[in-house]
């Protein structure tokens, strides 16, 4: 008895899925473009009137196409897309970079030219606000007891890697294709700037987890010194409107491919991305600016609209039973899961000589607190650990 109401969850979440995977999915395909699903604020896309919603079909020098057709114009820059805190470089989300070291620079090409044979630089933004800083890969910690470190460079140190033997590091893509194209047990000169002085070590690549070459430092930081920039300035936030489609099992999912578990764990945690992560977009449904990013057709097209609309139904009939169902399996009272434990525990003690009562108690009360200790771990472990 205590079963069916959790079979029954189940049920309707495997037939709401293979609906949803099947027929309803396969009749939505993500529309050909870059879907916008934010612009920075201040940014020459917001500049420009590029709104959340947009999709954006092409892109020339000096202007965007949008889906409709309509061509906007783009005040070609170099936009900050990202920075670390407490970088090397005093720079923010939504700067713009003027100029580097007095040469006006309007794209990525301008960019790194300045700073290409140039190692230390001053960046002005259109603040006219000037920052100065050594250019290359930024990493948060130079690791104990590792290649780096064991050639004299200070462990536990922020550091900007900016050569490698021959080659100059300007950004961490640089860093990762270089290291990609050694062996372990190579000996490379490592240029590198640790709290702004320069030192040059020379290194053993040492052998990582995957037997590729390894530095022997933490945490390389995405970008030029820690920051990212884009060359056209949008400012804009592209929407993952093929990865959400791939996890609902539609068509016209471009190169994503997920296996069945990691299909159903991104379905259960697509209404919670922004939670877990404020720099993704969540998914509430079909709905809104969302609907712009895909279109109808296949067995369904005849439904127009309505496709939208079952599939919201399907998806969240599906993610309701299938975590009420869950939630109903927790062996705690007064839940369905609590009986079945308490059931269960009495038909095994039922056949032995102990006292019911007494061993069924014990076998409730210590999963309970099993659990509970489990949830504190999960909870907090993370945090102890690092």
């Amino acid at each position: 008895m205590f079963a069916a109401g959790v079979t029954n969850n189940f049920v309707l979440t495997v037939l709401a899925l293979l609906l949803l995977f099947g027929p309803v999915a396969g009749s939505i395909a993500a529309v050909d473009g870059v879907a916008v699903g934010g612009v920075l604020a201040g940014s020459p896309a917001d500049r420009a009137g590029l709104e959340q919603g947009d999709v954006i079909t092409s892109i020339n020098e000096s202007a965007v196409t949008l889906q409709g057709g309509e061509t906007v114009p783009i005040d070609r820059s170099v936009t900050v897309t990202a920075a670390v805190v407490d970088g090397p470089f005093d720079l923010a989300a939504n700067d713009t970079i003027t100029a580097v070291d007095g040469t006006a620079v309007e794209t990525i090409g301008d960019f790194e030219r300045a700073l290409r044979n140039r190692t230390v630089v001053t960046m002005t933004t259109s603040g006219e606000t000037e920052t100065t800083a050594p250019v290359g890969a930024y990493v948060s910690r130079i690791l104990a007891d590792a290649p780096l470190s064991n050639a004299s460079a200070p462990a536990g140190e922020p550091t900007v890697v900016t050569r490698i033997g021959d080659r100059r590091i300007l950004d961490s893509d640089a860093l990762v294709e270089t290291l990609d194209g050694m062996e372990p047990g190579d000996r490379v000169t490592v240029e590198a700037y640790v709290d702004g002085t320069r030192a040059t070590y020379n290194v053993t690549l040492g052998r990582d987890e995957s037997d590729n070459a390894f530095l022997g430092v933490a945490r390389v930081q995405r970008g030029y010194s820690g920051a990212t920039v884009e060359d056209f300035g949008f400012g804009i936030r592209g929407y993952p409107a093929e990865r959400t489609l791939a996890v609902l099992g539609g068509d016209g999912s471009g190169n994503v491919d997920f296996g069945l578990g990691e299909q159903l764990l991104w379905f259960l945690t697509l209404p919670f991305l922004t939670l877990l992560d404020p720099s993704a977009f969540g998914f509430a449904g079909f709905s809104g600016y969302v609907t712009n990013f895909y279109t109808i057709g296949g067995p369904l097209g005849f439904l127009g609209g309505g496709v939208f609309a079952l599939a919201n139904l399907l998806f969240w009939t599906a993610w309701i039973n299938f975590n009420v169902g869950l939630f109903n399996l927790i062996p705690l009272f007064p839940l369905d899961g609590g009986h079945i434990l308490r059931t269960s525990a009495e038909a095994i003690v039922a056949r032995t000589p102990v006292d019911r009562r007494w061993a069924v108690k014990v076998v409730t009360v210590s999963v309970g607190l099993v659990m509970f200790a489990s949830l504190l771990v999960m909870l907090f472990g993370p945090m102890v650990l690092a």
